[in-house]
């Protein structure tokens, strides 16, 4: 009798590693799930996923790129329930500490103000020039750089904030503001009101880089040797020439500052 309880607590001893050992399995064959910022075109979308993709299957891991509001992805990578977050600026883990940088830059971002096409505004290249002006200024909440730049040097009531960039344009042309402060790329978006606007000044070039939670730290080596050699055989101006083929000359090649895509 005394040598079948002893079977017994083995073999359930047994089934415990078993059962745990399955479990640990599953965990680490969950998707690395990385966020990208709900105003991403589609063309952004895919050129993130393509380069994420090549990028951690060197490593072995299969992510997910899931479009989340950027506030609502702060919070949740700060929590550990998203695994990182695809394009911020380097800064950003410095304000969110439960976050890591992976200090290779992915692609850079051309910052401008947008104004209407038959409106001479007279403003200067550079950030400054716009701060000292009495334009009223526009901006999309949630892209953290611009906003905490322009919270830092221009009185909030000369500030007005818009939920998407459309919408911020739109405003703009209805004479709410005078000026919007956005990304570049917003020229190639497909919406009538693009017709009626104009680059006014070109306020920075900004590098964006990918942040981890701080539970996977020991990737970060591995995530930016891989990067750099992927950059150095030219594989993400590859992959970008094919997610761009009319306009691989904007998007892929000018020699930026700190990377030849521009996001």
């Amino acid at each position: 009798m005394l040598n079948t309880g002893r079977s017994l607590l083995l073999w359930l001893a047994l089934l415990t590693v078993f059962v745990t050992g399955v479990q640990a399995a599953e965990k680490n064959q969950q998707p690395f799930i990385i966020s990208i910022y709900t105003g991403a075109t589609e063309q952004q979308n895919q050129l993130l996923k393509l380069i994420y993709s090549e990028l951690f299957a060197g490593l072995g891991i299969e992510i997910k790129l899931r479009a989340i509001p950027m506030k609502r992805a702060s919070a949740e990578s700060a929590e550990g329930i998203i695994d990182g977050e695809a394009v911020r600026v380097a800064s950003y883990s410095e304000s969110h500490p439960n976050l890591r940088l992976v200090n290779v830059p992915v692609v850079q971002v051309t910052f401008v103000t947008f104004g209407d096409r038959q409106t001479d505004f007279g403003l200067k290249d550079g950030w400054d020039s716009l701060f000292v002006s009495d334009f009223r200024i526009g901006y999309r909440r949630g892209i953290v750089y611009s906003e905490q730049r322009l919270k830092s040097h221009v009185p909030g009531e000369r500030l007005d904030e818009s939920k998407t960039a459309v919408q911020g344009i739109k405003k703009m042309l209805h004479g709410r503001t005078d000026l919007f402060v956005y990304t570049l790329d917003m020229l190639t978006a497909k919406d009538d009101v693009m017709n009626n606007i104009k680059v006014v000044s070109v306020l920075d070039e900004v590098p964006l880089f990918l942040h981890v939670h701080k539970k996977h730290a020991s990737l970060i080596p591995q995530l930016e040797h891989a990067l750099i050699k992927m950059k150095k055989r030219g594989r993400l101006t590859e992959i970008c020439a094919a997610v761009y083929p009319d306009n691989t000359a904007k998007h892929c090649e000018i020699k930026g500052t700190f990377s030849s895509l521009m996001w």
